[in-house]
């Protein structure tokens, strides 16, 4: 095809080769590994010298912008200009600009911007269950005792010193001061990883430990205050004859060994009632979030017939409420709601004055059931959805005790109903 017939209709059809398109450009086809290559080509003479330099690859550059650049790279050789290093001088100095600019918007990441990507990036591995109150649980965190110093501040700036003046004053006085470290290090992790910031971490507590005390030592962990498990029978009874949704929920929580959450977030769809049998999904789970196991939870009679008389108003059992108390089919029993019924009913305190807690009777459960039986450790720990064997091992174990849990969870319900005390060792039965 002569040049005076090539036209950009037809540059796509052209065979291998260099076509000459006039002035100097040439359209250059190749075929490669991966398929025909198609650019542009300028030969110009410098100084008396014939060279070339490419313009770009078709179609990414057009014709009439690959003419462009050929004009100003013959105007600039006929000047004595050498337009490849003209070229490479202006690509110089259009990276600087960029680093430059990159440069400004490190400066200017502050660590609340910063802190609210890592709290959009923490929303899918929260999950739905506790999403709402673990990202409000972090928010007021960050506001209180964080943003009032760091948050406007960059955080290529924020240091060890910076770091002291957040937390020397709660270090000693608030038992879980070192969540709100937690929470800087993971927020200036997130930084570094997006190159906002260089060197070591100033939150970690690899830096910090030789700066403050252990927070193990000034701080001793206490367990929850749990009731005593020979008060249970006369709580249960009373606890029974409560007509709220909060009360059959923490009735359930008690007879099952469950965590709040699991049971307030509990959807009919995990429940097989024909077989008495309540399934929680792994991620629903303390410990199934990290072996992927679901939990599987025998209920005793007492359980079927709470769930039996829910209304099924929701895909949650236990539905929540607006502030206006209106029923909220859309989300599930607040977080308050089983320990405001707890507190209602039962005034319980330890010998230090602290009151006693929804997730105590998971204690409660636990020292009835080894003091007061024959069932061995593993079922009773199981139940309550710990770890006690790792890896395939566990999903084994787990299932192989599920008759066993299941009298262990009926003689738990007898005992709360107020039918037995203690349960006789049966040889072979457990």
């Amino acid at each position: 095809m002569s040049k005076s017939k090539i036209k950009s209709a037809d540059l796509g059809d052209l065979p291998p080769g260099m076509h000459g398109m006039g002035d100097g450009l040439q359209f250059r086809v190749v075929a490669g590994k991966t398929g025909i290559n198609r650019s542009w080509v300028l030969r110009f003479t410098l100084n008396g010298k014939a060279d070339n330099m490419g313009l770009g690859r078709y179609p990414d550059v057009t014709e009439s912008v690959a003419r462009q650049r050929a004009d100003e790279y013959r105007r600039l050789a006929k000047q004595g200009i050498d337009p490849k290093a003209h070229r490479d001088a202006q690509a110089v100095t259009v990276k600087a600009k960029e680093v430059a600019a990159k440069a400004q918007v490190l400066k200017s990441i502050t660590f609340e911007e910063m802190a609210e990507e890592w709290i959009t990036a923490r929303r899918d591995e929260w999950k739905s269950v506790g999403r709402d109150s673990n990202e409000k649980i972090c928010r007021s965190k960050l506001s209180t005792y964080v943003y009032p110093l760091l948050g406007a501040l960059p955080v290529r700036e924020i240091d060890t010193d910076l770091m002291l003046r957040v937390l020397n004053p709660i270090w000693k006085t608030m038992k879980k001061a070192d969540t709100v470290r937690g929470l800087i290090e993971r927020v200036l992790e997130m930084a570094g990883a997006h190159k906002y910031r260089e060197g070591e971490n100033p939150a970690s507590w690899k830096i910090l430990r030789h700066l403050l005390p252990s927070p193990s030592l000034i701080h001793k962990t206490k367990n929850f205050v749990a009731l005593p498990y020979d008060q249970i029978p006369a709580f249960m009874a009373k606890l029974r004859s409560v007509d709220s949704t909060a009360a059959r929920a923490l009735e359930l929580a008690i007879l099952c060994g469950g965590r709040t959450d699991e049971i307030r977030c509990a959807t009919w769809g995990e429940f097989d009632l024909g077989a008495r049998m309540w399934v929680i999904p792994a991620e629903r789970t303390k410990t199934g979030k990290k072996s992927g196991q679901d939990h599987h939870v025998p209920l005793p009679d007492r359980a079927i017939d709470i769930l039996n008389k829910m209304p099924r108003v929701s895909d949650y059992v236990f539905p929540g409420r607006y502030a206006n108390r209106n029923l909220n089919a859309a989300i599930p029993l607040g977080e308050g709601a089983m320990l405001d019924q707890l507190r209602a009913i039962c005034d319980y305190r330890d010998r230090d004055g602290d009151p006693v807690t929804v997730h105590g009777f998971r204690s409660t459960f636990n020292d009835w059931a080894g003091d007061q039986t024959e069932f061995d450790r593993d079922t009773i720990q199981m139940q309550l959805a710990h770890k006690v064997v790792k890896g395939s091992e566990a999903a084994y174990r787990r299932m192989r005790a599920l008759e066993k849990r299941r009298r262990l969870v009926d003689a738990w319900s007898d005992y709360c109903m107020g039918r037995s005390n203690v349960v006789p060792f049966q040889k072979g039965a457990v």
